[in-house]
């Protein structure tokens, strides 16, 4: 059967992503990411060089995909103050149902982002949200709906802390407060709850 490098290749990027989100940098094995991909360690190194050129690969990979989600996104119809609730419940529900990138970049931090720095993809990972949200800001604040001493990046950066906070830490938080917040209905009303913050902020 004659081999397809591109899917040989995204096989290995999958299993590897698991692998990282599941034990970090210094944990994650390559023997198991050979297993998982149903691979071979020689073939991975002949992709990627080593353990760090494929954990920045992964990285970089997890941020192209989010950025594909980004410009799926559609403003046309939409009010201003309707269009920075839509990017805010993007960024929630992504981070709902893509949680390796959570753990990628909880192990990013680690590393004080060494290896996003080489990855494009996670440099101008919000840029094109965070324009699209300062032009909804201006469009609210000619229509009075927005008061006029915004900062479109602080409004992105509580979007991103709400989400990213709850949800990487709600297994420890369940056990602190000693409440379920994975149940579906926490889950959505802590997603209108960062709505309402928001759109407060804006007001």
């Amino acid at each position: 059967m004659k081999r397809d490098p591109e899917r040989t290749r995204d096989t290995i990027l999958r299993a590897a992503t698991g692998e990282f989100a599941a034990y970090g940098m210094g944990g994650a094995r390559i023997d198991n990411i050979a297993r998982r991909s149903g691979s071979n360690k020689r073939m991975i190194y002949h992709y990627f060089g080593d353990k760090e050129g494929l954990y920045a690969e992964v990285l970089d990979h997890a941020f192209a995909r989010m950025r594909s989600a980004e410009q799926s996104l559609d403003f046309d119809l939409l009010t201003p103050m309707e269009g920075v609730e839509k990017i805010a419940r993007f960024i929630w529900q992504y981070f709902l149902t893509n949680p390796e990138i959570l753990s990628l970049l909880g192990t990013e931090n680690l590393h004080q982002a060494r290896f996003l720095d080489r990855s494009s993809n996670g440099k101008l990972l919000n840029h094109q949200l965070v324009r699209k949200l300062q032009a909804l800001i201006r469009h609210g604040q000619a229509d009075g709906v927005m008061k006029g001493d915004i900062d479109a990046l602080k409004v992105f950066l509580t979007m991103l802390s709400m989400s990213f906070f709850y949800l990487s830490n709600r297994y420890t938080l369940s056990t602190m407060f000693n409440k379920d917040l994975e149940q579906e209905d926490v889950l959505a009303r802590w997603e209108d709850h960062i709505v309402h913050v928001v759109s407060q902020s804006l007001r």
